[in-house]
Parts: C-alpha cells; structure tokens; sequence
C-alpha cells in the first residue's frame, strides 16, 4: 500500500511541475505576474535549433524595470509580435468581440507598441495576452523582451522606466 501511495504522489508531482510550466495561469504573484520562471529545460525546437523556452508568466522579481544594455529593438520583438500577436489577431482587421463594427487594435508597427505600451505591459505581465483560451503560448522569455523593449522606449523618450 505505502509503495502505491509514493507513486501516486510522484505522479501527482510530475503532474503538477508539467501544469505549473505549460499554463499561464496565476500563481498568486499579484499585480505583476504569475508563476513560472525562465529557462528550456533542456528541450531543443527543431526549426532553428534554440532552446524553446518555458511557457508561462512573468514574476514580481523576473518583471523587467529598466532598458537592459545592449538595448532591445523593435527588430528584436517584431517577429515575436508577428507570430503571437499580428497573425493571430491585431492585425487590424480581426473584428472586436466586444465592439461590434470595430476591429481589434493592430501591433504592426513600432508606433502602435509606443501607442499601446502600457496596455502591452500589463496584459503580458499579468498573464492575460495572448489568451490562455488562444492557443498562441507565449514563453517567459518572449513576455521579457517586449516588456524590455517597452523599458527602453520609455529610457528614449525621458519617462522613467
């Protein structure tokens, strides 16, 4: 009986670090974030041969709060925004679910990140864009870089980060 009950909770724990690094969902981390930290695990994706991140959410002490050096461009997060934000849906022509007639606000170019940088930030840290229900995961280290590129933008323009 004791060894069914060790199995079980091996299970149960295997089980449970597998959800806590798949899903977006929030740990009680607050305002600022979820669970979850960054890193692969060791596992490789196969189209360009890099580590593929961990999915899951930002945490109060992972939450970028400068511009790092060196600085994170627009050519850095524009390809992130194009597969986990414009294809799937601010494209400027997806419609808003929740205004009839209007379409979702688009993430095509650096203006409309500068225009939305607050919006972006707060969506990303606190776990809710993309939606979990979007099947469009987004990693730990993607939710960094923008928030980062965000840091910066706010450095160039003289607000504090």
């Amino acid at each position: 009986m004791r060894a069914l009950v060790c199995k079980i909770t091996l299970a149960l724990a295997v089980a449970c670090s597998y959800a806590t690094t798949v899903s977006c969902g929030d740990s009680g981390g607050g305002a600022d974030g979820g669970g979850g930290t960054g890193g692969s695990g060791g596992a490789m994706d196969a189209s360009d041969g890099k580590p593929p991140g961990t999915v899951g959410c930002l945490t109060p002490a992972t939450t970028p709060t400068s511009c790092p050096t060196p600085r994170v461009t627009f050519d850095h997060v524009k390809p992130i925004f194009q597969s986990q934000c414009v294809g799937p849906c601010h494209n400027g022509v997806t419609p808003d679910p929740h205004s009839p007639g209007s379409t979702l606000w688009p993430l095509i170019e650096q203006q409309h990140i500068e225009d939305w940088q607050d919006s972006i930030r707060a969506l990303l840290v606190d776990c809710s864009m993309p939606p979990p229900d979007a099947g469009v995961p987004m990693t730990i280290e993607d939710r960094r870089t923008i928030i980062e590129f965000i840091r910066c933008l706010n450095k160039d323009a003289g607000m504090l980060p």
